[in-house]
């Protein structure tokens, strides 16, 4: 009987160590958001920053989040976040692009139509495309749509590490798109009969001379003529093509 007893007793005093352990990591998750977010009013306003969350996936910021011997962040482990801060800011992007890189790769064609892996980041062709409302972008803007740092994209909806980040309204860079082999081969063959060589031609190269181009498709008597820029062309190229 015993036995039992404390065997009870043991899963009891389990479960309330485990609802005090969310609890102040909720808390200590309040904190850093706070601080970070001061953080982020000193630098410069026009860079995307990863956000909470991202941080808060650094080994470094875990350790000290998860330190069970202190119930709120102490100044010492303060000061030692604000220290981590800069590192994850000059890695995440890389990090990022690495995720990339990795998914494009995946496509072995890539390799001989690409000049993979060296410059298909940079490629004006490379054509990546979200799960979610299908909108296609360069491997730049990858980590600046919205749909890639939203809820609606988790595996892990319901699972307590959602629930940790829907506790500060706050969700990681979630990678839920996908290399759009079809959109590149059409975007280089538009490339192509402006003259332009998709298999060396950047985006980069491509803002320096700003060619404008227009969209046929799109024309309408009341509201005249579509002129756009190579950033916006894509994704005018995907719908007309997706809704016709």
């Amino acid at each position: 009987m015993d036995h039992y007893f404390n065997e009870y007793m043991e899963g009891v005093k389990s479960r309330r160590m485990t609802r005090e352990q969310k609890v102040n990591l909720q808390a200590k998750l309040v904190t850093l958001k706070e601080i970070y977010t001061t953080y982020l009013n000193t630098l410069p306003a026009d860079v995307h920053y990863p956000k909470t969350t991202d941080v808060f996936q650094e080994p470094g910021v875990k350790e000290i989040m998860y330190d069970p011997t202190s119930l709120v962040l102490s100044p010492e482990q303060l000061d030692k976040l604000h220290d981590i801060f800069p590192d994850v800011l000059r890695s995440w992007p890389d990090s990022i692009k690495q995720r990339v890189v990795e998914s494009i790769s995946k496509d072995a064609s890539v390799v001989d139509s690409l000049a993979f892996p060296t410059n298909v980041l940079e490629l004006a062709s490379t054509t990546l495309q979200c799960d979610r409302c299908s909108l296609t972008f360069s491997a730049r803007e990858v980590i600046r749509h919205r749909c890639l740092g939203g809820h609606y994209h988790y595996d892990f909806l319901g699972t307590e590490q959602y629930e940790l980040y829907k506790h500060i309204s706050d969700y990681p860079w979630c990678g839920k798109w996908r290399f759009s082999k079809d959109i590149t081969e059409k975007v280089a063959k538009i490339l192509g009969k402006c003259s332009f060589d998709p298999a060396t031609t950047t985006i980069a190269h491509l803002e320096k001379l700003d060619p404008i181009f227009e969209c046929l498709a799109c024309h309408d008597v009341v509201r005249g003529r579509c002129m756009l820029r190579w950033s916006g062309l894509v994704s005018i190229y995907y719908f007309n093509n997706k809704n016709s």
